[in-house]
């Protein structure tokens, strides 16, 4: 309270409109930065996840569809078909295997953080250990078929969704990440909201109670200065008004009440003055 006082009584007018002025403009310059700073998460965010989460997604998805066809075609090898067709479908595979390892060489490019690496590493070792087998499988389909079907459903299944589960386990993994960004980035973004609220109404209450302040250190003493002019106006020369400010106001007041002095010393002569005046003819009277 007696902060409010001395910003009332000790500071000047224009200060104060001044004071006003540049806690307006801070609280819109602090409210732009926070929406500034949001846009640039905002930004931030849908890059990571446009740049890094989701073509990681998206080129896991392409893994596992290009595994799911080499699947398909490595099981063709089983079923009757001449020496022709064998030589294509495993030329396919060939071609099929340095399309996946070009995958691979992207997601290792794109894989920064710890967990992706290590999944990397782990989905790495279970693929040498499926091409060993599926070299193997090759060598037997190419001699004896019986033989390659025995060794692709004890042995050669159970590497491939090993390594299908891998590849899927990567790709929850990308998700996941993918989704811990959006809520991170809807996290902050709910935040800076708040606090960018916060702040507009912190500085419409503030800017409302300086001019409130400002409004009163006008007002109220300029009622009392019209009830002491009006008093003055009646006559009542005797009326004393003190007000202890260093604003334009308290200038105004000490102006009054130098003025009021001055009148009441004027009238004050003009009444000696007409006494000894009264005094002196009355002598005169008497001597006559």
């Amino acid at each position: 309270m007696d902060i409010v006082q001395g910003f009332s009584r000790n500071i000047k007018l224009r200060t104060k409109l001044i004071i006003s002025s540049f806690i307006n403009i801070g609280m819109l310059l602090l409210v732009a930065v926070l929406g500034l700073n949001s846009l640039f998460m905002a930004q931030t965010g849908v890059n990571g996840m446009m740049k890094d989460d989701y073509p990681t997604i998206a080129l896991g998805n392409q893994l596992i569809d290009e595994i799911n066809t080499t699947i398909q075609r490595q099981a063709l090898l089983l079923s009757p078909i001449n020496a022709e067709r064998r030589s294509t479908i495993m030329n396919e595979l060939q071609g099929a295997t340095g399309q996946i390892t070009e995958i691979y060489r992207q997601l290792n490019a794109l894989a920064t953080d710890d967990d992706s690496i290590a999944y990397l590493k782990s989905l790495d070792d279970k693929r040498k250990a499926y091409l060993e087998g599926r070299n193997e499988f090759l060598q037997l389909a190419t001699q004896d078929p019986n033989k390659a079907l025995d060794y692709y459903l004890t042995t050669l299944a159970s590497k491939q969704k090993d390594y299908t589960a891998e590849v899927k386990r990567f790709i929850a993994l990308q998700e996941q990440q993918m989704n811990g960004s959006y809520t991170h980035f809807m996290d902050s973004y709910h935040t800076t909201k708040i606090s960018m609220v916060v702040i507009f109404i912190a500085a419409v209450i503030l800017s409302a109670l300086i001019g409130w302040i400002i409004i009163r250190s006008i007002t109220v003493p300029l009622k009392n200065v019209i009830a002491f002019l009006g008093r003055v106006a009646d006559g009542d020369l005797s009326t004393h008004f003190y007000e202890k400010r260093k604003d334009e106001m308290g200038q105004l007041i000490s102006a009054i009440q130098m003025m009021q002095e001055k009148m009441s010393t004027i009238v004050s002569h003009i009444h000696i003055s007409a006494e000894q005046i009264s005094g002196g003819a009355s002598e005169i009277m008497s001597g006559t």
